[in-house]
Formats: C-alpha cells, structure tokens, sequence
C-alpha cells in the first residue's frame, strides 16, 4: 500500500527514475512547472475571452494558480500530508472545473438570458444577464469544491476508523472508561483506577 505522494510517484515513473533519479522536491518543482506552463497557457488564453467565457477560463487560472502553490509547497514540505492532500484536491478541482466548464459553455448548461453565436462565443444579452451568469459560475464552483471537501472528508472518516492509530484508540477508550466512572456515583475507587 502507498503511504505517501511520493511512494506513488516512484512506482510510476519508475522506469524514468532509472535514467534520471529525481529527489521528491525535485518532482515537485517539475510538477510546479508544468502548471506553471499550463498558468501561462490559459491565462494569456483567456485574454482573448471576453464576458462569461473570460470569467470560466479566469476561474480555471485561479485554481491552475493554486496548483502551483501546492507544488512548490511540495518541494518545500515533502513529507507533509496535508500538502499532499491539498495537492491531490486542488488536482481532482481542476480536472471538474474543466468538465463544468465544458457543460455551461458549450453544452446544456447555459445560463439564461445568454446564447451562443454562430461562431461559438457566448453572448450574454444584458448585463444583468452577464452577472447572474457570472453569480450562476461562483455557485458552481462553490458546489464542486464542496462536494470535493465532503468526498475527502468522508474518506479520512473511513480510513481513521478503519486504520486508526492505535495509541488514540487505546486513549480514547480510557477516557471512555473514566467519564463512565465519573458519572457513576455509586462507583469504588478501583474500578474507576486508570
């Protein structure tokens, strides 16, 4: 079983590995620079889109962004578990955000009181149209990240009982025992004895 980030990563490119052995910091600044390149890409990309299109691609720019800082945090941190986690969210979030992406702007999903033109640009109508599109997007985002939260947190939940370390297991169960004595008035002395 992988314990780590890293222990994933070596199994993966292990064959590149064998040619040129890279530290875990080492991979993570690769990593860092590929969204770095990827920052680059969309976000000079966006520039050209304007209204809905511009603020879908912005979004993307930003949680892009945050990769970035999730990798370098990586190299920093390499043994740092909440660094991976955020690492691996803020990966799936970017992943989502390009599926809702493709859904509202160029499948069913298009909010009202916008349209497609014949050359494939979004078109928002009125203004007020432009910002409930625009609400319509931070809502969206807000839904992935939170059903994102709520899947990792229902994952930790079942790991830590399932997996649970031990000595808190064991600690817990003592203070179990000992508020059950302490609400037990008619309780002796060594039964309540930790």
């Amino acid at each position: 079983m992988f314990n780590t980030r890293s222990d994933l990563d070596r199994t993966a490119i292990d064959n590149v590995a064998r040619y040129l052995p890279l530290t875990d910091g080492a991979l993570c600044l690769v990593a860092a620079t590929a969204f770095t390149a990827e920052f680059v890409l969309f976000y000079f990309h966006s520039t050209t889109h304007m209204g809905l299109e511009g603020y879908y691609h912005y979004l993307l720019v930003v949680l892009v962004g945050l990769c970035i800082v999730a990798a370098v945090l990586g190299a920093l941190l390499p043994a740092s578990f909440p660094v991976d986690l955020a690492s691996g969210v803020l990966i799936a979030l970017q992943g989502l955000w390009f599926y809702q992406t493709a859904m509202t702007l160029y499948g069913p999903m298009l909010p009202k009181g916008c349209a497609r033109d014949a050359t494939g640009h979004i078109d928002c109508h009125a203004r007020a149209a432009q910002e409930r599109a625009e609400q319509l997007a931070n809502f969206q985002l807000f839904g992935v990240v939170f059903l994102a939260f709520v899947y990792v947190l229902g994952c930790y939940a079942v790991a830590a009982a399932r997996y649970g370390h031990p000595e808190l297991t064991a600690m817990h169960e003592k203070h179990v025992a000992a508020m059950e004595c302490h609400c037990d008035a008619g309780a002796g002395a060594e039964e309540c004895a930790i």
